[in-house]
């Protein structure tokens, strides 16, 4: 498996405080550079007196500009920058599950996008999956299965009865090619802690890269199953309660 190496950008409201903000992220996969920095729409989402937008506004297109021009962490130690108000951390090292600007995504999202307000949306996809399965349900399986939608994590709650017990399955509908998925589906396990957690995949499994997340969401216990088509979520309904 690859490794990427990353660090993170501080930009430096009170150096003397020792106070630093993260505006940015950028990796290495041993091939490529990228480098992500806060948007300018994020920026204005910041509200602290302390922090200068004029000032910070020109140093992320400074960085923007001198990142561009980077092929890899030596570039930096070699270049002059001259502005002193932002900082690099040290190299960290992980392992590689997807392709660099889906690990710059994962990145940027662990450090700098979470203090950022997001209105919480669903794609199209997910919302049609989850109305076929409601309808599927309420067509076939009334005896035994009721969805609710009212998690803040999860896409649906599927409660099941049989033979007088009740069984929860949370469940979350995505695609296992898609890293925000899956970090949903992480944080759902750790803030959550289910049961019967369930990553219900829209699309087929077609490559490493989705092996790999198939991997890393079964680790952590979730039951792989599949909603891409209607006859595939009765599928899905029917181990469910066979399962009790």
């Amino acid at each position: 498996m690859r490794k990427i190496e990353y660090r993170v950008i501080h930009y430096h409201q009170n150096r003397n405080a020792l106070e630093f903000t993260n505006i940015g992220v950028m990796a290495h996969d041993g091939k490529s550079f990228g480098f992500r920095l806060i948007s300018d729409d994020e920026m204005k989402s910041i509200h602290c007196n302390i922090i200068h937008k004029d000032s910070l506004g020109g140093l992320l297109k400074y960085l923007n500009e001198e990142l561009s021009k980077t092929k890899g962490f030596a570039d930096i130690a070699n270049r002059h920058l001259y502005f002193d108000d932002f900082s690099f951390s040290r190299i960290f090292t992980g392992k590689m599950l997807y392709d660099l600007n889906d690990e710059l995504a994962s990145l940027y999202n662990q450090y700098v996008a979470y203090k950022f307000p997001r209105p919480e949306t669903k794609s199209s996809r997910i919302l049609q999956v989850r109305k076929e399965s409601i309808e599927v349900a309420n067509r076939k399986y009334k005896k035994y299965i009721d969805i609710t939608t009212d998690s803040k994590i999860f896409d649906m709650l599927i409660r099941v009865k049989k033979n007088k017990k009740t069984e929860l399955f949370p469940t979350i509908i995505g695609s296992l090619a898609n890293t925000s998925d899956i970090n949903r589906a992480v944080r759902g396990k750790i803030v959550e802690n289910p049961i019967h957690p369930v990553f219900g995949y829209i699309y087929e499994i077609k490559d490493e890269k989705e092996k790999n997340a198939s991997k890393v969401v079964s680790k952590i216990g979730f039951d792989l199953k599949k909603f891409t088509e209607k006859s595939a979520i009765e599928e899905t309904f029917d181990s469910m309660i066979s399962s009790i």
